[in-house]
């Protein structure tokens, strides 16, 4: 996994994302909407486009889409809420992480033993 580091304080931005363990891309938009503190993203990877999902702190943004996508992309908070204001990514408050498609599997087969515990 790898933090995408170079997320600013301005409300519209854009990054290419380099796939792990490929050679493929991904194209990251963040929007930050002052009326509703949050910010969304829209994430477009081959033919797949993806707009207006919340970023708030998850452990796999893409969950809904583990089948689609080779990657998962991590938000994080380091009071454990979610990203609300302009600055949360650049103060470092907030993080988004690259996850590979190693680190997906690992994920969904823990979320896995978690649910069969109860």
């Amino acid at each position: 996994m790898y933090q995408i580091q170079s997320i600013t304080s301005a409300p519209q931005q854009e990054f290419v994302l380099a796939v792990p363990d490929s050679s493929e891309t991904a194209q990251l938009t963040l929007t930050y909407c002052s009326n509703t503190q949050s910010w969304q993203m829209g994430l477009t990877y081959g033919e797949t486009v993806i707009t207006g999902r919340r970023v708030c702190s998850s452990p796999n943004l893409l969950r809904a889409w583990k089948n689609v996508f080779p990657f998962g992309l991590a938000c994080y908070a380091l009071d454990g809420s979610d990203p609300y204001y302009l600055e949360d990514f650049q103060n470092g408050r907030c993080g988004l992480l690259i996850l590979s498609a190693a680190e997906v599997a690992n994920l969904e087969a823990y979320l896995g033993e978690l649910k069969d515990e109860t």
